[in-house]
């Protein structure tokens, strides 16, 4: 098996069907570049991450689109909270005013976030791989 061919293969499903998304619930047409699979080597910590550049432009319509989204902002507002067990690296402020470029990873997680809860990547990407195999 060529792990290396189906990792390329899942990171193609996944970014072309959360773009497809991302226009059909947002009217962005944001452009992935650069796409990499980032398998940690143990998985209690975290899970596979797919990395990706987007341009200056897109990084600023994301930014400009979702400081303005209440549920976005809702959301901000949770992942900044310090809590009993959690201590948060950036305030809702710091985040919100894109200290350190920190901003885009948050828009990104929220989103991939709502897309994985729709379901929509796991009904056709599992087929679209295992036909690739073959």
């Amino acid at each position: 098996i060529d792990y290396e061919a189906i990792h390329n293969d899942y990171i193609e499903v996944f970014t072309d069907q959360f773009k497809a998304w991302i226009i059909d619930n947002y009217n962005l047409d944001i452009d992935f570049k650069d796409l990499n699979l980032i398998s940690p080597q143990y998985y209690n910590y975290s899970t596979d991450v797919i990395n990706c550049n987007i341009s200056d432009k897109d990084n600023a319509l994301l930014m400009t689109t979702f400081k303005k989204d209440k549920d976005f902002i809702t959301y901000l507002q949770e992942k900044t909270r310090s809590r009993d067990g959690f201590m948060s690296y950036y305030t809702f402020e710091e985040a919100l005013s894109n200290k350190d470029d920190v901003l885009s990873d948050y828009i990104l997680n929220y989103l991939v976030n709502k897309f994985e809860s729709d379901n929509l990547f796991m009904l056709d990407s599992y087929d679209f791989i295992y036909q690739s195999l073959h």
